[in-house]
């Protein structure tokens, strides 16, 4: 599996009112994605190493850089610079939350899967609905979760002159974003070149998909994100939740439900939302970790990562998904829209 921790630091512009509202934006961003971001200010010396370590990011003042290097080991660290002479001085980048991940190890999920997409591959139409985002390029389509609507009200990522006529691969790079409608677009991109339909006798059974090969009572399940009324069938597995309902693993609570999984499964959606690195960084020494769902690209890059089943769906009834989709459908998982495929290690 390759490495998920992130190292090193990189020095950041924030020496004006804009670039610093951008800033605190972007680090904002980087903690929903499940990054634990510290700050240097304010800690007691004697507590410093139990809370760097509870850390994968450290902030840190230019002035403090010198200070922070004598403590020992630590993590990544964001240097900021309020001094315009400064940053030039250091080459600081903008504060972009995603080139920050990139400048310090991380974003290789989505920079691999980016890199697997052609760029030969033209675009033909994207459609953004409230529930589900789609591209289709030629006899490619793909389908990725809208993100929720926030509070910036309407707004668009649309260029000048349209997506029509761009290359997939293009697209595929939006993914490379902290902005959830971005990434939308950017993983149904992926999923259109990676989840094409397969011949009948090649598609798997209901049986070989999703929570279907796992034995009740679901002792050791956890589940990332909630896929419905699994409780069912599998009372034991503990579901962790974004938003929990009754009975769910509130996030800030599951570190330790993670850990002791003895399989884990994770909702497609965390690769839009931007939470799948941190979630398999945090659960490394379980036994099964796969990733399931509508958005999930059907691409063994996953592979690489630690993922070891891929449980994703293909398109194959283009017409009718997209009919589906602008009419606001929410359950996309219909046998006459998508064919049910997986993938294994």
């Amino acid at each position: 599996m390759k490495n998920s921790i992130l190292s090193g630091h990189v020095f950041v512009s924030a020496y004006n009112a804009d670039l610093k509202k951008n800033f605190d934006a972007e680090i904002n961003q980087l903690r929903d994605f499940g990054w634990k971001i510290g700050s240097f200010d304010g800690v007691n010396s004697s507590s410093i190493n139990s809370y760097i370590a509870q850390s994968d990011i450290l902030l840190i003042n230019l002035s403090q850089f010198s200070e922070a290097s004598n403590i020992g080991k630590l993590p990544a660290l964001i240097i900021i610079c309020e001094d315009k002479i400064e940053a030039q001085k250091f080459n600081a980048i903008a504060p972009d939350g995603f080139a920050i991940l990139i400048a310090l190890g991380g974003g290789k999920i989505e920079q691999s899967l980016v890199d697997s997409v052609d760029a030969a591959i033209t675009v033909d139409k994207v459609v953004v609905s409230l529930n589900w985002t789609m591209v289709k390029a030629g006899k490619y389509c793909g389908v990725a979760r809208s993100p929720s609507r926030d509070t910036e009200g309407a707004r668009t990522i649309r260029p000048e002159n349209g997506f029509k006529g761009q290359s997939l691969n293009s697209l595929a790079q939006l993914l490379c974003s902290c902005d959830g409608l971005s990434r939308s677009v950017g993983l149904a991109a992926v999923n259109a070149f990676w989840n094409r339909p397969k011949t009948t006798r090649n598609q798997i059974s209901d049986m070989d998909w999703g929570f279907a090969s796992v034995n009740p009572p679901g002792d050791g399940l956890v589940v990332i994100g909630d896929f419905g009324a699994i409780n069912d069938r599998l009372p034991l597995a503990k579901i962790v939740e974004r938003e929990p309902k009754a009975g769910h693993v509130p996030v800030d609570q599951a570190k330790e439900v993670i850990a002791n999984a003895k399989i884990l499964v994770i909702t497609g959606q965390t690769l839009m939302n931007g939470s799948l690195e941190p979630l398999l960084r945090a659960s490394d020494k379980v036994e099964m970790r796969i990733l399931l769902g509508p958005s999930v690209p059907l691409s063994p890059v996953l592979f690489e990562y630690g993922i070891d089943r891929v449980n994703g769906m293909a398109i194959h009834n283009v017409k009718d998904m997209e009919t589906f989709i602008c009419e606001t459908g929410t359950m996309i998982m219909l046998d006459n829209l998508v064919q049910k495929i997986s993938i294994n290690r």
